[in-house]
């Protein structure tokens, strides 16, 4: 593939970027965006824009140039490959190693979400101080056994990453703003442009950067393509997916697709490795719940426990009874025009009545408290009721969902 012609879609050229730069690795050359690169990597970001960075848009690289090269077709990005992992020249020990190496913190996620056994990746991350910054990568039952793993192996080296986030700064030659309603954000053109052919179009006129390009899409999606292209992985809506049509991203969109159907599947394969948890345990004929707990976070417990068909009825019960007390099954109704609905879920800490809890949420969100319905179970909360009398904990922390997906704390 001709370096400058890297991207989300063909034929296009942009080594006329005006934040191209050359890395020479040993008898390789190769064309890239900077800014790009930098919004993945502070080892890129140091090197072009930081305290010490030179003049010259030429660096040289003592690092394998083929290993590189298949870690720049993982985020570059070409987004043509279904599994990162295939076709490439270098081995997977190799590709981790290097990116971590470089601090290519994109490369290294894709790399240890794609890895089907990913033992070989804990003694790495271990290897190279990093475990710590990636472990939250794998699920709850491949992150305990990374641990044990990780507890047995030696430190080599030190390529562990503050994961400090990466910002645009002044020293970008491609920095801009779009605007987006009353908002203003500071881009990079060049990584924008990388990933939509009508950004291109609208960033660059003729070569030239243009300042203050305005665009008609939701705010929340343009965060998240920005979020997503420098290698974050937020939630993605069908906002979002519809809006990465209307700027271009059709690549893009592609790829966020197979995120979600990989992490569909990860969601199933959970539950039968959590009936082999819940199977141990029993076998070894205790259960401890808490540690249950904590092993098999966010799993999708009433999917696991209908397939428990092998645990005696009383200690089935006893697990569903830990469940519910974890998830109290209280609903808000906001009866506004919109007919928008909004989940609260009780934790630890916080607010004991009604109204005090009503009162929060017009302060927070803005929303009339005459609007709002509490229930639970069914059934609606007068505001002078306690809901300590109502079984609830004294005192949590409130956190509200809206059936879209969005999250606000109190």
């Amino acid at each position: 593939m001709d370096d400058r012609t890297r991207g989300a879609f063909e034929d296009f050229d942009h080594s006329s970027f005006p934040d191209t730069v050359f890395l020479r690795m040993r008898k390789r050359s190769f064309v890239l965006s900077g800014s790009y690169l930098a919004l993945q990597s502070p080892f890129f970001h140091n090197l072009f824009y930081g305290a010490s960075k030179e003049e010259s848009r030429s660096y040289q690289l003592d690092v394998d140039p083929a290993t590189f090269e298949d870690l720049i077709d993982t985020i570059y990005p070409c987004y043509k490959r279904s599994n990162c992992c295939s076709d490439c020249s270098s081995s997977f020990s190799d590709r981790l190693i290097l990116a971590l190496q470089l601090k290519m913190r994109c490369a290294v996620k894709r790399l240890l979400r794609e890895k089907t056994n990913p033992d070989e990746a804990f003694v790495i991350l271990r290897e190279c101080n990093a475990w710590d910054q990636y472990k939250d990568v794998f699920d709850a039952e491949d992150e305990r056994r990374g641990e044990e793993i990780a507890k047995a192996v030696r430190v080599k080296r030190d390529y562990s990453d503050s994961m400090h986030p990466l910002t645009v700064t002044d020293d970008f030659p491609d920095l801009t703003r779009v605007n987006i309603g009353v908002a203003s954000f500071v881009v990079s053109a060049s990584m924008l442009s990388l990933h939509s052919s009508i950004l291109r179009s609208l960033l660059f006129v003729d070569d030239n950067l243009i300042q203050g390009v305005s665009l008609n899409i939701d705010p929340s999606s343009f965060i998240t393509f920005v979020k997503v292209t420098s290698g974050s992985l937020p939630d993605f809506s069908t906002v979002f997916l519809d809006d990465l049509v209307s700027m271009g991203a059709t690549n893009l969109r592609k790829y966020c697709i197979s995120l979600l159907k990989s992490t569909v599947k990860r969601s199933i394969d959970r539950v039968s490795s959590i009936i082999s948890l819940i199977r141990h345990h029993h076998n070894q004929g205790e259960l401890n719940i808490h540690k249950f707990f904590e092993l098999a976070r966010g799993a999708p417990f009433n999917a696991i426990l209908n397939e428990c068909s092998f645990i005696p009825s009383d200690l089935l019960s006893s697990i569903r009874s830990k469940i519910s007390e974890c998830s109290i099954p209280l609903r808000i109704e906001v009866c506004d025009q919109s007919n928008c609905s909004l989940h609260l879920i009780l934790k630890r800490g916080g607010l004991e009545q009604a109204d005090q809890i009503k009162a929060a949420i017009q302060s927070h969100l803005g929303i009339d408290r005459d609007l709002i319905r509490i229930l639970i179970n069914g059934n609606r909360v007068a505001d002078g009721v306690c809901l300590v009398d109502q079984g609830i904990e004294s005192g949590s922390v409130i956190e509200i969902y809206q059936e879209q997906g969005g999250c606000y704390r109190l």
